[in-house]
């Protein structure tokens, strides 16, 4: 399912890990900012916390960094059967007589090529 989902918003893969990696910072950053006050823990407003653990006991962390070599991991799967696949084209395009020589292409259209083997990969 994530491979699909992957392959349908490829373009948010960056910004999702980025999110990620930008959470977990500001996690640490709240953790240690609550273990070196007594400010938050003394506001009304605690009274709302919304967890049933305390704040580092929430394995926020964990999660993240697992999450992104989830998201990594099925990313490189993809990419490993997109090149796969693009070999194996080049192998039957040098028995049609056509060869393509990746110096010879620029990025653009090693870009659609990729795009297009990406978009129609089956998993």
């Amino acid at each position: 399912m994530l491979k699909e989902i992957l392959k349908q918003q490829k373009d948010q893969i960056e910004p999702t890990i980025k999110a990620l990696e930008g959470f977990k910072d500001a996690y640490y950053t709240l953790l240690l900012t609550w273990y070196s006050s007594d400010i938050l823990n003394h506001t009304e407003s605690l009274d709302k916390y919304p967890f049933a653990k305390s704040f580092d006991e929430l394995e926020v962390i964990e999660w993240v960094e697992a999450t992104i070599e989830e998201i990594r991991t099925a990313l490189f799967q993809l990419q490993k059967n997109i090149w796969k696949t693009l070999e194996f084209t080049i192998k039957l395009d040098k028995r049609g007589g056509k060869v393509y020589r990746f110096e010879k292409l620029n990025a653009r259209e090693l870009t659609t090529i990729l795009d297009s083997l990406f978009e129609t990969e089956k998993v």
